[in-house]
């Protein structure tokens, strides 16, 4: 039941406003993991037979990803904006992603009537989404990946990260 209303959960709202100064735009929630990308499970072996470990993968819990933007206007001089974007994270057998959150700080200023400075960055803080992962054992008691099939010790350890993007950006309107 749960992985049913997983998903069909989307919703995307373009702004919701609190009072004359507070406003949540670009709201996005969606019933999926996001942060990172678990294994399929699905791979051929050296010797060419595929395999089918996709059951060790699927998420055992609430799948849950979203992301907005809070600003705030400051008596006609500027708006300071914070994107935020956060994902519940993904539990299965073999691969686990704890929740994650991102935010950023973007600083609208009105130099004059016509002109606007943007300046800031996305995802500048990053808390969470630690991954881990568990190996299969084969019949001859070796570990190995079974997202890739490829031996344990020749996987790389993957984690939650989005890229932080600094900017600025002069804005004229004529």
């Amino acid at each position: 039941m749960i992985r049913c209303l997983t998903a069909a959960l989307t919703l995307s709202i373009s702004s919701i406003s609190f009072g004359d100064s507070v406003v949540f735009s670009d709201v996005y929630l969606e019933g999926t993991h996001k942060a990172t990308t678990p294994y399929s499970g699905r791979f051929v072996a050296p010797n060419n037979q595929p395999y089918n470990m996709s059951k060790f993968y699927k998420s055992s819990g609430f799948l849950l990803h979203g992301q907005f933007v809070g600003s705030r206007s400051f008596n006609n001089v500027g708006t300071i904006h914070i994107p935020v974007f956060f994902d519940f994270g993904y539990n299965s057998i073999l691969y686990t992603a704890e929740p994650f959150i991102s935010l950023g700080v973007l600083f609208e200023i009105r130099l004059s009537d016509t002109i606007t400075m943007i300046m800031g960055g996305s995802n500048a803080l990053q808390v969470g989404g630690n991954v881990s992962e568990r190996p299969c054992v084969d019949g001859f008691s070796r570990d190995f990946h079974c997202g890739t099939g490829r031996p344990w010790g020749d996987q790389p350890l993957l984690e939650s990260s989005l890229p932080s993007i600094f900017s600025i950006n002069l804005r004229g309107m004529f």
